[in-house]
């Protein structure tokens, strides 16, 4: 037998240690079957065309910066130089999660409601469309699928929705209360290494009660002055509207108050 020469360093596998606890059991084992399953019958995109995309509050970016959300629904940041590559990202987040809804499907789990749209505040101000609603063991649950990078899910697995990826675990519980749901199951696809992270995530009213006040401050505030402090997250680092707050606010004001919201226990 020849003893072949190493050529070069054998990489490091970048697979995570997923955890699979017993509430998010039943979802691992319908996506390992439904992968396994998901060439024997023919499989076809539906995906709904979408409008003209007016700019509106959306139920997925309400746990951001309540100004940022103002200022872009009125048209006062600055273009996205970016906007060619983040539609391709968007789009293949849609191809994705419809891929995933079906593996769920094939694995045995009923899944219903896909794209179903939300609506709240008068006349529809706030609207936004679900994944899909999971049924398991007889009982609803919201369905919420990502698709990330591996360091996103890394991040997740360390630390989980609600702490890693706070505007993801906001959005699901905005859908929670007006679905009147009492949890969701949070579907990341790693797109690095083809694995599934899952999270059972619990309805938490006082959240809920806070976001549905965030919407409704943006929704009636007529100018950006009048965003409530509560509702301003202060994560400022990359934000295109950072000096106009250092002037609103005042440069100490305005450094004090990222200092206090983004002190660590």
């Amino acid at each position: 037998m020849i003893d072949l020469p190493t050529l070069k360093p054998t990489p490091e596998s970048n697979r995570l240690q997923i955890p699979i606890r017993q509430d998010t059991m039943v979802v691992h084992a319908a996506l390992a079957k439904g992968t396994k399953e998901f060439r024997s019958s023919e499989f076809n995109l539906h995906l709904d065309p979408r409008g003209e995309d007016v700019p509106h509050l959306r139920v997925s970016t309400l746990g951001g910066c309540a100004r940022l959300i103002w200022a872009e629904i009125k048209g006062e940041t600055p273009p996205d130089e970016w906007a060619v590559e983040g539609l391709r990202a968007v789009h293949l987040g849609d191809v994705l999660e419809e891929y995933t809804v079906e593996i769920i499907k094939r694995g045995g789990l009923y899944v219903f409601g896909e794209q179903t749209e939300v609506e709240d505040l008068p006349g529809g101000a706030l609207r936004g469309h679900i994944d899909g609603i999971i049924q398991i063991a007889g009982v609803d649950y919201l369905l919420e699928i990502k698709t990330l990078k591996h360091s996103a899910v890394a991040d997740l697995v360390a630390h989980g929705v609600e702490d890693s990826k706070p505007i993801y675990f906001s959005q699901m519980q905005y859908y929670m209360n007006r679905l009147s749901l009492d949890g969701g199951y949070f579907v990341a696809l790693n797109k690095d290494t083809g694995q599934y992270y899952v999270e059972l995530v619990p309805a938490d009213i006082l959240h809920q009660n806070h976001l549905r006040k965030k919407a409704l401050n943006i929704h009636t505030a007529p100018s950006i002055y009048d965003i409530q402090e509560p509702f301003v997250t202060r994560d400022c680092k990359w934000c295109p509207l950072k000096e106009r707050c250092v002037e609103m606010d005042g440069e100490e004001n305005f450094l004090n108050l990222y200092r206090k919201k983004n002190s660590k226990d």
